[in-house]
């Protein structure tokens, strides 16, 4: 992306000057609002000492920002005078290396397992912080710059497109909202038997045309190939998607046979084939707040391939679609600085977290990807002046309400206060501020998608985060006088100061606690947080500018979020963070690279390709070779009765009971572990509805000689029985005749052979013959 020649002229010192007051203003606000919260639960000997220390800090504030004679005093050129003298270089070499490597040294004492001391490691984080910090100077810094570039064309929004558009979305809904029997008009009847798919036009159709309309004249945009600034470089993003895409399709069906609360979506994707009408805005599950978007697209998908890569591809499709957004928005981030836009996809195609959640068919994956758009969306228009593109943004900010709630409950409230954040920090230059109509434009477009699925959900009285009530930490929850209550509960705000640090040691400390990620290590791998920590040192002195700040803001949002939930190690919740993550791995490769270069006097292209090669292998290798022949026994099977046996898995053997048994066929798996009736229904619906196939579970102890004789022999049937019960096994071939070649099958998944349950398969009378000695005992 070429810079356009009529730029505007840079901040000034003085405006640069203001700026740093700004942040020493809202720095002071922080430690004094810590400072006070300290001296209210603090003991008396301690007391004194920080009544001391805030009032020194006060004094040194009053005496810096308010005394005239320090004010008088020409910064600019003392700063000048001090940049020119020679010894300044090599005390900010000095520094740079020395914060590189004291945020190697707080990468290793915060490392996930035998931690010596987690205080020694955020003090060398803070004393990194420092020195990268002192050595901005001599470090290469990307172009962050905040002006505003030449402004796009702008025509008056178009009012009728957006009046039709608004009548769109009101046929869509008002079939989902009053009840058939209610209607008084013959064609209301029609709306609400409207199809998912009409439905889904009308809505969507109506958002692009509100979009259309208010942006005016849309013109056709043109990228050049083949010249001027792509020229070079053209064929790095789409060897990114290109291995991006690999990654995920590799054993996508076969690869995790776990069902991840996959069987949600799989019986939301057969409620859609077989059962109408569905009002698709309202959640398709009880258990989550979730539209019928994501399996709405999975319908198809799973349709044309079927199995588990029919219900998965849209989950890779949408990790590929990660990678290409982050890429964007890196770009519109750094303008001027293409290889960290590159290193930031190349990251997220091969993050071990985003490579797990884009091969398992569930919607936490969708959230990043809008979430990245708009973001991405409001910087363009930011620096472009560009109604059109906050209009976009905010149409990816509204979809971002469709799928996982950690996208709904996160994204909305931070890109608002984010644009906020971008008006301060222009305050004092006048230049890129965020423009009234413009923000006006952008909230349209989101409540023009967002608005519908809130308005069903509250007319019908769904609950708008039930997943969020049921995981919300209990010292958030209102409390009432009826309510028993422990005597030593802890006040809200003591207890949310607590919790605040375990969010953020979790992308470098703690393992996921859930059953859907699970592994041995934190969010980033710990040989990659090093440069985790060295990007976040280069964004924080640079949070006055929209890289800075997006990362910074993005990560201490995302901590404080989570520290509400009480599940606060489950990795689902992270992904809307990966965004940030990623950009600051790229921006801390980057400044090794760079500093590497200044040391060496040369080679940075070569340091910078080596280590980045080396953290995307090494990403990649653990999560295909370390990460996820581990992910069984890790997470799964270590669920034992109470005679200390493991329980084997019971949904291999529903996955093979669907994909191998012929129609007809009666499926009994016997097993200590309970299959819910609803998960068997679900399996057969989505895998061969209409075949007439059922499955049945039975406990150990009901599978008798009584239970045997009750089946029909003239039916095919199959079981599924532990290895270790050989009564159960004896009892079966007494009173069926087993194929041989299907006498004790294991599992042909990639499941350890000591979870494995065991297959037989009796074919019906029918088809046996006098040479098949049939004797059937009694």
């Amino acid at each position: 992306m070429s810079a356009p020649s009529n730029v505007s002229t840079p901040p000034t010192a003085r405006s640069a000057w203001t700026l740093t007051r700004w942040l020493a203003f809202f720095g002071l606000l922080t430690v004094l609002t810590w400072a006070l919260l300290a001296l209210s639960s603090a003991s008396d000997e301690s007391r004194g000492v920080l009544f001391l220390s805030l009032a020194l800090a006060c004094l040194l504030a009053v005496t810096l920002g308010v005394a005239r004679p320090l004010r008088r005093i020409a910064w600019p050129q003392v700063w000048r005078a001090v940049r020119t003298w020679g010894g300044w270089i090599v005390i900010a070499r000095l520094a740079q290396w020395g914060g590189i490597g004291c945020m190697a040294l707080s990468a290793y004492l915060l490392r996930p397992f035998g931690l010596p001391d987690a205080n020694s490691g955020a003090l060398a984080f803070a004393i990194g912080l420092l020195l990268i910090g002192l050595s901005r100077p001599v470090w290469p810094s990307p172009s962050q710059r905040v002006e505003r570039l030449t402004a796009a064309q702008e025509d008056k929004p178009r009012w009728r497109p957006v009046w039709a558009g608004l009548a769109l979305i009101m046929l869509a809904i008002q079939g989902q909202v009053i009840p058939l029997e209610a209607t008084i008009w013959p064609w209301f009847e029609a709306l609400y038997r409207m199809s998912p798919h009409l439905q889904w036009l009308f809505l969507l159709g109506g958002a692009a045309l509100i979009a259309y309309g208010l942006g005016g004249r849309w013109p056709i945009p043109t990228v050049r190939l083949w010249g001027g600034a792509y020229a070079a470089g053209w064929w790095v993003l789409p060897t990114i998607l290109g291995l991006a895409l690999g990654l995920r399709l590799f054993a996508l069906g076969d690869w995790v046979t776990r069902w991840l609360d996959e069987v949600l979506y799989a019986r939301a994707v057969a409620q859609l084939w077989y059962d109408n009408p569905i009002s698709v805005l309202y959640p398709f599950s009880t258990v989550t707040s979730f539209s019928w978007l994501y399996p709405y697209i999975q319908s198809f998908s799973a349709a044309l391939l079927g199995g588990l890569a029919g219900l998965r591809i849209i989950s890779a499709l949408f990790g590929v679609a990660q990678v290409a957004a982050i890429y964007l928005l890196a770009r519109v981030l750094w303008p001027n600085e293409r290889r960290l836009a590159w290193l930031s996809a190349l990251f997220m195609a091969t993050f071990p977290l985003h490579l797990h959640f884009s091969r398992i068919g569930i919607a936490n994956i969708a959230d990043p990807v809008w979430g990245t758009l708009a973001l991405a969306g409001v910087i363009y228009g930011l620096r472009r002046s560009s109604r059109r593109a906050y209009i976009l943004g905010g149409l990816a900010l509204g979809l971002t309400q469709y799928f996982y709630e950690g996208g709904r409950l996160f994204y909305l409230p931070f890109v608002a206060l984010f644009l906020g954040w971008l008006w301060l920090m222009s305050w004092p230059t006048r230049q890129a501020r965020p423009r009234g109509r413009h923000i006006l434009a952008w909230a349209g477009a989101t409540l023009a998608l967002a608005l519908p699925l809130y308005y069903v959900w509250t007319a019908q009285g769904a609950p708008l985060v039930p997943r969020y009530q049921a995981t919300s930490a209990y010292v958030w929850r209102p409390v009432s006088y009826d309510d028993p209550m422990p005597t030593n509960v802890i006040p809200f705000w003591e207890s949310y100061r607590q919790r605040l640090e375990l969010p953020a040691r979790t992308f470098i400390q703690i393992n996921d606690s859930s059953w859907f990620y699970g592994g041995q290590t934190a969010i980033v791998l710990a040989a990659l947080v090093p440069l985790f920590l060295i990007g976040l040192g280069r964004a924080f002195w640079a949070i006055h500018t929209p890289p800075g700040g997006l990362i910074i803001w993005g990560m201490l949002g995302t901590v404080a979020g989570i520290a509400l939930i009480s599940d606060l190690f489950a990795y689902p919740r992270y992904l809307v963070a990966l965004p940030f993550v990623v950009m600051a791995l790229a921006w801390g490769a980057l400044s090794l690279a760079q500093a590497l270069h200044k040391l060496l006097k040369r080679g940075e292209r070569l340091a910078l390709a080596c280590l980045v090669v080396l953290s995307c292998a090494y990403q990649a290798s653990y999560y295909f070779f370390i990460h996820m022949p581990n992910f069984y026994r890790d997470r799964h099977y270590n669920i034992r009765d109470e005679r200390g046996r493991l329980y084997l898995d019971t949904e291999d053997a529903l996955l093979r009971a669907v994909t191998t048994v012929p129609n007809l066929t009666q499926v009994h798996i016997v097993s200590r572990d309970l299959i819910w009736d609803i998960n068997a229904e679900t399996f057969v619906r989505y895998f061969r509805e209409g075949d007439g196939v059922r499955i049945q579970h039975v406990f150990p102890q009901d599978f008798t000689a009584e239970y045997l004789r009750k089946l029909s022999k003239y039916v095919p049937q199959a079981f599924f029985l532990e290895p270790h019960d050989a009564r159960a096994i004896a009892l079966l071939r007494r009173h069926f005749v087993i194929d041989p070649a299907q006498d004790g099958l294991g599992s042909s998944y990639s499941v350890p052979p000591e979870r494995q349950m065991l297959y037989f398969f009796a074919p019906p009378f029918a088809s046996l013959g006098e040479e098949d000695g049939v004797r059937i005992g009694q």
